[in-house]
């Protein structure tokens, strides 16, 4: 699976699956990270826009792939101000 980082700041990643294990990095503005966990059910991916919002603050989000296929991509599009 693929993670497309369709935002304009760098994003933090954090991936769980429900058969145990994970991923995270951090995948710069407008590029893509491939994570694995292809043919997987319920991967869940927390990811944090980088810099955190103001005061020191995080915004975290957070979505729950179903089932994953072989050459998937989840594209990330977040709008900040």
């Amino acid at each position: 699976m693929k993670i497309y980082n369709n935002t304009q700041n760098d994003i933090y990643y954090d991936t769980k699956v429900s058969s145990g294990g994970g991923d995270c990095g951090t995948i710069e503005a407008q590029q893509t990270e491939e994570i694995g966990w292809d043919e997987t059910d319920n991967v869940t991916l927390h990811f944090v826009a980088l810099p955190p919002e103001p005061q020191g603050g995080v915004t975290p989000y957070t979505v729950t792939i179903p089932e994953s296929k072989t050459g998937m991509t989840v594209t990330i599009g977040l709008y900040q101000e």
